[in-house]
């Protein structure tokens, strides 16, 4: 009963503009349809970085302090999670404000939840030392498997990868216990 009553007092306020003012109620209808698509869309971005947010604090994808990474976002560290937007400090210390909605459609990495670390690289060596690549292996591989933190039950290799034009490329993969 209270939105007939609004609607009958909108109806009889347009009415009388019309009789009084000359203002036609198709006119007052059609501003009042564009103003409210216009509303529409200036806050379709700030109730998606509400829902953003909201979606942060019941999920805690990561919470202040966490290391993230994100599609555009190099590593950070998070400082600060608001209803609108994040703040983050990255590995270079720029401070960026990240709009909550970016969370929500791109793939977040926590890397302070990794249980293991692990690194490949790969290196060359010049032609002449072909005949040392061998040793040159075995001894990286014998060298990584003794480091402490060297996790056994994961994956360590060395190899030598390629014979390249112009020298040996040799890759090793290595992964550590922890997140330090």
């Amino acid at each position: 009963t209270g939105i007939g009553i609004w609607i009958l007092c909108i109806l009889i306020c347009l009415e009388t503009l019309r009789i009084e003012a000359g203002v036609s109620v198709k006119s007052i209808i059609g501003l009042t349809s564009i103003f409210g698509i216009a509303t529409g869309f200036a806050v379709k971005d700030l109730a998606s970085n509400w829902v953003g947010g909201l979606l942060l604090f019941v999920t805690r994808p990561f919470v202040p302090g966490d290391k993230i990474e994100m599609t555009r976002l190099k590593q950070s560290v998070v400082e600060r999670i608001g209803w609108y937007a994040t703040r983050v400090r990255s590995d270079d210390d720029r401070v960026q404000v990240v709009p909550n909605s970016k969370f929500v459609s791109n793939k977040i990495s926590n890397l302070s939840r990794r249980r293991h670390r692990s690194i490949r690289k790969s290196f060359h060596l010049a032609y002449e030392d072909l005949p040392k690549c061998g040793a040159i292996v075995t001894a990286l591989r014998e060298k990584l498997k003794s480091m402490p933190d060297v996790d056994e039950n994961r994956r360590l290799y060395v190899y030598i990868k390629d014979l390249r034009e112009t020298d040996v490329e040799i890759e090793a993969e290595v992964h550590w216990r922890g997140v330090s």
